[in-house]
């Protein structure tokens, strides 16, 4: 056997298994161990990713359990902006005495002008301005601008003081159907408009109303007050009116829901130190002399009035003063804007409260009451 062992590896012939492995260098053993080391890699790896799988299970499991228990005490709960739940905590502040309004000349607070569009803001603007100049030199105007009530906040908040007590906030109104068809016939002069040659500026308010296509700001619900005084301006797309620069749920609800919209408005028209109204100048200006404690009544200057301007409507000039709106255009206008109509009914009410107080028609404060919400607002509640 020897003999034949010894000729075989003279002839170079050997086994088939020991051939190779000594033609690769490794022994029997070598072989037998890497095949070992191999099944157990392969059964690890298959313990990791069945580790893996188990662990992916319970996050979903985990997450959809989640989503189901927030869905269900949503449901339960209600949104936490509820329009109704906002009325009911109004109406009830109501039912308590309110305080009167504090006078402008018995702080040394800034000044901050909430400026609506197109309801008389430029010319409010040039008399605080040269008011306060006059006055008092140190104190701090904010205006010149158009911002809503959330850039006030972050801008008194950011100094560490209170909105209510630490700023001055003054408005002016106007009737939204008439500051409705101002917009539309100032934004008929606009540069963008021009070169954009966009439809509405070749159009009659009467065929606006019916066809107003994609520019809407003119009948945007909110554009007359409630959007800057409940503090839901958008913040997407760098808009012309300046906010706090942050997209919160409240203001998303907000804008949906015109209901909470206009009563936050309404809540925030209480807290401003004073507020005039374009359609009753005389009184306005006596309000703001009383809240000043100023010697004489101011006059309040004539500003972006465009007097003189003339625009053309199918190959017609036509006079700003010359302008009639026809009854079925009223009703339109009033269609769109539901909210800002509401907000305006209140502000009246609100003026006239503080004008017997301030005048000392009445010794007593008495606030006023909230008209009723339109139908077309009480379908958001």
């Amino acid at each position: 056997m020897l003999k034949l062992e010894k000729l075989d590896r003279r002839h170079g012939v050997l086994p088939t298994s020991q051939k190779d492995n000594e033609d690769t260098g490794i022994s029997n053993d070598d072989s037998a161990s890497k095949s070992r080391r191999g099944r157990r890699d392969k059964i690890k790896c298959g313990r990791i990713i069945l580790l893996v799988t188990r662990l992916l299970i319970v996050v979903l499991v985990v997450s959809a359990i989640t989503t189901v228990v927030i869905a269900t005490n949503t449901r339960k709960r209600g949104t936490p902006f509820s329009a109704s739940s906002l009325l009911s905590t109004m109406s009830r502040s109501r039912s308590q005495s309110q305080p009167p309004p504090r006078k402008m000349s018995q702080s040394e607070n800034p000044v901050y002008f909430l400026h609506i569009g197109k309801a008389g803001g430029t010319s409010v603007d040039k008399l605080m301005f040269k008011i306060l100049k006059r006055r008092n030199r140190h104190r701090k105007y904010v205006g010149h601008k158009h911002f809503d009530w959330s850039f006030i906040e972050k801008s008194v908040a950011g100094a560490g003081a209170d909105p209510d007590s630490n700023a001055d906030v003054i408005t002016f109104l106007r009737n939204p159907v008439s500051r409705a068809v101002s917009q539309f016939y100032f934004s008929q002069s606009l540069p963008w408009a021009k070169k954009r040659n966009a439809p509405f500026i070749h159009q009659t308010l009467d065929e606006y109303l019916k066809n107003p296509g994609g520019y809407r700001q003119p009948i945007h619900d909110g554009a007359g007050g409630v959007d800057f005084l409940s503090g839901s301006a958008s913040v997407v797309g760098g808009g012309w009116i300046q906010t706090d620069g942050v997209e919160t749920e409240l203001k998303q609800y907000l804008r949906e829901h015109m209901a909470a919209n206009a009563l936050y408005a309404a809540r925030n028209l209480d807290r401003t130190t004073w507020f005039g109204l374009l359609e009753d100048i005389p009184r306005s200006m006596k309000l703001l002399q009383l809240t000043l404690d100023l010697d004489e009544v101011p006059t309040l200057p004539r500003s972006n009035t465009g007097a003189g301007r003339r625009r053309r409507h199918g190959g017609q000039q036509q006079h700003k003063q010359n302008r009639i709106i026809s009854a079925e255009s009223v009703s339109i206008i009033e269609s769109y804007i539901p909210g800002d109509i509401w907000l305006y009914q209140y502000s009246k009410l609100l003026f006239e409260a503080r004008w017997n107080y301030l005048t000392g028609e009445t010794e007593i404060y008495l606030h006023p009451e909230l008209p009723l919400l339109p139908q077309s607002l009480q379908t958001t509640l």
